[in-house]
C-alpha cells in the first residue's frame, strides 16, 4: 500500500532529524495513518464546509430567539428539546450539546443538496 511506503520514508528521515523536524514528520505521519484507516474503512471522503456566525443567531434557532451564547440554562434546554436532544447537565455541557446539534443539522442539510444524504 502507497501509505505504508511513505509512512516508513517518514520514519527513516525522522531518525535523522532533529527534534523540530520530528514532530512535523510525526503529524505527517499520524494524517497518512488516518487518511489509510478512513479509505480503509470506507468512510465518507473529507470535505471543507464553511460555518457563519448565522448558524448560531437567534434567527437560526427553532425555540429560543436568542443567539447561542446569549442564552440561559433553561433556554438552551427548550432549544435542545425542540430539537429532540438530551437537556442533562450543566450550561457549558448544554452549549456544546445545542452546538453539535446545530452543526449535524448544517451538514446534514449540506449533504441532501449535495446528492449524498440518505
Amino acid at each position: 500500500m502507497i501509505f505504508t511506503r511513505e509512512v516508513e520514508s517518514l520514519a527513516a528521515r525522522c531518525q535523522r532529524a532533529s527534534a523540530h523536524d520530528i514532530t512535523t514528520h510525526n503529524f505527517r505521519m499520524a494524517d497518512l495513518t488516518i487518511t489509510a484507516a478512513a479509505t480503509a474503512a470506507g468512510g465518507p471522503a473529507l470535505r471543507a464546509v464553511a460555518l457563519t456566525d448565522d448558524l448560531f443567531a437567534a434567527a437560526a434557532m427553532v425555540a429560543v430567539q436568542k443567539d447561542l451564547l446569549a442564552m440561559k440554562v433553561t433556554e438552551l434546554k427548550d432549544e435542545l428539546k425542540e430539537r429532540g436532544e438530551s437537556t442533562a447537565g450543566n450550561k457549558p455541557f448544554l452549549r456544546r450539546r445545542l452546538h453539535a446539534a446545530i452543526l449535524r443539522r448544517h451538514l446534514d442539510a449540506g449533504d441532501d443538496a449535495d446528492g449524498l444524504g440518505a
